[in-house]
């Protein structure tokens, strides 16, 4: 058991990562199994008698049985058709990302970016919650991924607004930016668009959000955050590893453009194509740039970080937590971020509580 737990652990130096499949599967098996198991035991213990209502159609505790038949055809029935749709979609996702990528560490990847939280909503939040009567796990994941997905509304409406205008700056936030990359494929374009529709799809689904809601966020915010720690490589491949070509390529892609000769008829050079199954840009993003601040920090030549259990994003300038989350300890950072993400995410349950219920009262009224 304790070479298991040792083999199991992330070692980004450590070949297990990119020598063959048995690692990325195990990961990303062992984190599931795992994270599920806390999320539900959570909720039937926790949550079920805290928020339990009059006409909740609840399981029996720690049940796996499926909602009852006849509510398919009920108000409820709808819960049914989202959860089958969202893994539907996230199945298809999986594959298509698996067969466009190229064989070696980035279809390794593949498997251990599928267990970021906004994948984990599609596969394991509205699946099984929805499906088994658990409308609060579905919306739980819902809160989970809303400060991020929330951003991408924000790109997506600046960067509208600035083509329009035709300014400079593209995507006010940037968590859009690898969209418009040279190297990003089209696989990567139009398996995106679930961060769109993750957060009302669950949340009609479930048929709204509670406090619930926003508590079990927090649960699972911890728990996808440690096993990332434990279980996911930093990346994959440190640099002085890497091909000499892949290096050269790297090293121009994250080379300032002055330093390229910004203003000349010569395109930079561009790294081959990749695609990322995070909620975050691949390799190529400001998280792999060479700078003052983190230009003794290990890079990549795929870049994981998944769930942030390594690093705030390098795109994150707010000076409050840079100096909460740069150069701690492990637990240290860990117990910040989770801080963090709570408050911001709580910013977003009342902000989407207040949409919610602006919505149900002008629906009630028409």
């Amino acid at each position: 058991m304790k070479n298991l737990l040792v083999w199991l652990t992330q070692d980004a130096n450590s070949a297990k990562h990119t020598s063959g499949w048995a690692h990325p599967i195990a990961a990303c098996l062992t984190h599931y199994v795992i994270s599920c198991f806390s999320i539900w035991l959570f909720h039937d213990a926790f949550l079920i008698p805290l928020f339990l209502k009059e006409n909740d159609e609840i399981p029996p505790l720690g049940s796996l049985s499926l909602c009852p038949m006849e509510a398919k055809s009920s108000a409820s029935g709808k819960s049914f058709w989202v959860a089958c749709g969202s893994f539907i979609y996230a199945i298809l996702l999986l594959i298509i990302r698996l067969t466009s990528n190229s064989p070696g560490i980035h279809r390794f990847a593949v498997l251990y970016e599928l267990t970021w939280l906004c994948n984990a909503a599609l596969l394991f939040g509205a699946t099984f919650g929805l499906l088994t009567c658990r409308p609060r796990i579905a919306t739980g994941f819902a809160i989970a991924v809303s400060i991020d997905q929330i951003l991408w509304y924000v790109d997506v409406i600046g960067y509208t607004y600035n083509v329009l205008s035709k300014k400079k700056k593209m995507f006010p936030v940037g968590v859009c930016q690898y969209l418009i990359w040279p190297q990003t494929q089209w696989s990567a374009k139009i398996t995106c668009t679930h961060h769109f529709w993750t957060i009302p799809l669950l949340v009609y689904g479930a048929g709204g959000i509670d406090w619930g809601s926003y508590i079990m966020n927090i649960v699972m915010v911890l728990v996808f955050v440690v096993l990332s720690r434990w279980l996911t490589p930093f990346g994959l491949k440190p640099i002085s590893s890497a091909p000499n070509r892949m290096l050269r390529e790297i090293a121009d892609y994250n080379t300032p453009a002055k330093s390229r000769g910004a203003g000349t008829s010569e395109a930079p050079k561009q790294p081959a194509p990749i695609v990322s199954l995070g909620c975050l840009p691949p390799l190529g993003g400001s998280s792999s740039r060479q700078t003052k601040k983190n230009a003794k920090r290990p890079r990549f030549e795929k870049y994981l970080n998944v769930n942030l259990s390594h690093e705030l994003w390098q795109d994150i300038k707010v000076p409050i937590l840079r100096r909460h989350g740069d150069n701690q300890t492990m637990p240290v950072y860990i117990l910040r971020l989770n801080l963090w993400w709570s408050f911001f995410n709580l910013l977003c349950f009342l902000l989407l509580k207040g949409i919610e219920i602006i919505i149900v009262t002008a629906w009630g009224s028409s």
